[in-house]
């Protein structure tokens, strides 16, 4: 298992220091021109000896990296001296192909396999077969025309050696014909003419609309004015201060309602306010129960008076004189209270009178005079708070009518006309829509203005004859501009047309046309002499690899077999979740589902991406049989949202299965994806956030 365990990063691009200590599973993220880049650049220089293809930006470069699983102990490793992994490949019992670090690393996005090559027969065939052993066999014969063929009377053949020098010859002898049709095409033909004929129109239509545009400008920059001006001649503080005014009146007018309310229920509770005061005064003796009644006293002395004299005439003096004198006794105390009796005789109509009154008012008889005192008091102190309500009412109707007319005043001064009162909140309304309705409109003038991009100065009062139209006007300076590099184009062609001829002819045309025309024939018929000359040379040698070909051919079968190896198409499936098998057809790879097959290249960007990522993991798993490290500089950048997930849980299997990854990217949103799932991983997750130097 071969694993980064920690890297320290100095004085690289933008990034002053920086130091890291990887876990299985990191994420570093870096906003644009944090040095994201920089970093991963670092990376590649210290890890990999060719670095070709990787377009790397010459910059300075410090640090150093520890590697673990190469050697019995961590290997340090510096963007400038060193061994590099391919050395440790190499030189131990790895099996591993010269190129295999370009499995191992993704930069800026791009999924291909380094050089820019897309995934062909060529990749695949290096990493899924033994095609480097028949390379070292061909390696020993002559190098010049390997894989070369002769397809339909032509030879085909790569681009180096002797096939490559044939090529130059059949392309100096092409170039000799194209300047002689080009010298015919320039001379014989009027496009430059025209060229310049309809530059001069179209400078004179975009003169026009220039005009229009400032005119333009001058007509909204009047409008805003006007609307300016407009808006200035209103008081806005004044209409502020009218509808606050009507907001105070319209509580003031609800408190008027809630005491007039409060009043007219106290004044119902006291409605018989002046009935009970007379009853009381006059009846409270009387509705008092009495304590002996009338007659009695009378019956008694009767009894007294009758049993003395029955005493007295059987001779009970002594008996009969005390009962006497308690007889007289008794009409004393008789007498003394005969009146009282009396009156309360005389005032039983006037008591029975006043119950059915209280009846009549309360819906009940009183108990006693307690009860009357009781409800007097009640209404008394209903009374008491009539004469608050009664003051609450009269300052909040005061408030009322000096607001009523304060308003209607203000409003008069706004509107120039008395305004009635229910039309009060229509008429603030108006006013402040036309503020409104101003402001919008002035905002939007600004908005056009700013558009047009006319200095005032520039301003023009004067109507063009073209109507300004900014699609148009965008239109005719992209054609504009294209005539005027084309007529460029045909002007350096012109320049330069007798430079080509020298370099082709290698000498120096000082006569006219006609000369150089000859020169050209001549040299023409020189390389055709060579040409035929190495064609016959090319041709016999193209014999000697006819049988070398012949043992390539069961390549495709051992390559099939490659692709269908359980490392790849699981890994292709677990990130696709569409696509389980890969087929190699001619140079062109293609992804099967349940139903159909597709060319790598036909697919959409975000599954080609999961394919190519998948076919990078299961290659290194093939192929180095232990645990690696994967570096992936915003590898899903380009792929959508419902994608990302799945391509993160991908990654999150393979930390869990001892890969190493090492994941740079600027999309806040794939960060957040990894913290999310990351989090199983406990301490095998880290996430990093470049900062400023």
């Amino acid at each position: 298992m071969i694993r980064i365990r920690s890297l320290e990063v100095r004085d690289t691009g933008p990034v002053r220091r920086f130091s890291m200590d990887p876990v299985s599973l990191n994420v570093v993220y870096g906003p644009n021109e944090m040095g994201k880049t920089c970093l991963v650049e670092w990376l590649i220089t210290s890890l990999f000896r060719n670095t070709r293809g990787w377009n790397l930006r010459d910059i300075p470069r410090s640090g150093k990296i520890l590697i673990e699983g190469l050697e019995k102990t961590p290997v340090l490793m510096t963007p400038r001296r060193g061994k590099k992994l391919e050395d440790y490949w190499e030189e131990g019992e790895w099996g591993l192909p010269v190129d295999f670090s370009r499995l191992l690393v993704v930069k800026g996005a791009e999924l291909e396999f380094g050089d820019g090559r897309e995934v062909d027969r060529t990749v695949i065939k290096q990493f899924l077969s033994h095609q480097h052993f028949l390379d070292t066999i061909e390696s020993r014969m002559d190098k010049t025309l390997h894989d070369a063929r002769i397809v339909g009377g032509r030879i085909e053949a790569a681009k180096r050696g002797q096939f490559k020098g044939w090529e130059e010859l059949n392309e100096k002898r092409k170039r000799i014909d194209e300047l002689i049709q080009r010298v015919d095409q320039i001379y014989s033909g009027g496009d430059r003419q025209r060229l310049r004929e309809k530059l001069e129109n179209l400078d004179k239509e975009l003169k026009e609309l220039e005009a229009a545009r400032c005119h333009q400008a001058w007509r909204t920059a009047e409008k805003l004015g006007k609307l300016k001006r407009e808006l200035a001649g209103i008081d806005e503080k004044r209409l502020e201060a009218i509808r606050a005014r009507m907001r105070d009146l319209e509580g003031r007018e609800k408190d008027c309602s809630r005491f007039r309310a409060n009043r007219d229920e106290a004044e119902a509770g006291c409605l018989h306010y002046e009935w009970l005061k007379t009853a009381s005064e006059t009846c409270e003796r009387l509705l008092d129960p009495p304590r002996v009644r009338p007659y009695f006293g009378i019956v008694v002395n009767g009894i007294v008076l009758l049993t003395s004299l029955i005493l007295l005439l059987l001779g009970m003096h002594l008996a009969g004189i005390a009962v006497l004198g308690a007889g007289i006794f008794l009409w004393v105390l008789v007498a003394v209270r005969w009146p009282r009796l009396v009156r309360r005789l005389l005032h039983q109509e006037e008591r029975s009178r006043i119950e059915k009154g209280f009846r009549a008012r309360f819906g009940s008889v009183p108990e006693d005079s307690a009860q009357l005192k009781s409800m007097l008091k009640e209404m008394e102190e209903s009374l008491s708070r009539i004469r608050v309500y009664e003051e609450q009412l009269a300052e909040a109707e005061r408030f009322v009518r000096d607001e009523q007319t304060a308003i209607r005043s203000e409003l008069t001064i706004l509107e120039g006309r008395e305004v009635e009162r229910k039309e009060w909140p229509a008429v603030v309304k108006r006013h402040e829509d036309r503020i409104r309705d101003l402001r919008d409109r002035i905002s939007q003038y600004q908005t056009d203005l700013k558009v047009l991009q006319v200095e005032e100065a520039d301003f023009r009062k004067e109507p063009a004859h073209a109507v300004y139209s900014p699609k148009k006007h965008d239109e005719l300076n992209r054609e504009r501009e294209t005539v005027r590099e084309t007529l460029e184009m045909k002007n350096r062609e012109l320049d330069n047309l007798k430079l080509e001829i020298e370099s082709a002819t290698y000498r120096k045309n000082r006569g006219g046309w006609e000369e150089i025309l000859d020169d050209l024939e001549n040299t023409r018929q020189a390389l055709g002499d060579r040409c035929r000359n190495q064609t016959a040379d090319i041709l016999a040698k193209i014999l000697v690899h006819e049988v070398i070909r012949e043992l390539r051919g069961a390549e495709d079968a051992k390559i099939q077999r490659g692709l269908s190896a359980v490392e790849i198409t699981d890994m292709v499936h677990a990130l696709t979740g569409r696509y389980k098998t890969l087929r190699l057809e001619g140079s062109r790879i293609f992804a099967g589902d349940e139903t159909d097959e597709y060319p790598l290249d036909q697919l959409s960007t975000g599954a080609r991406e999961q394919v190519l990522l998948a076919l990078r993991v299961g290659f290194s798993r093939k192929l180095a049989r232990t645990p690696l490290f994967l570096i992936l500089d915003d590898a899903f950048q380009y792929s959508d949202w419902k994608r990302r997930h799945r391509l993160v849980k991908t990654v999150l299997n393979l930390a869990r299965s001892d890969w190493q990854i090492l994941y740079f990217t600027m999309d806040d949103h794939i960060r957040d994806l990894f913290e999310k799932y990351g989090k199983v991983l406990g301490t095998g997750f880290k996430s990093v956030t470049l900062e400023p130097a």
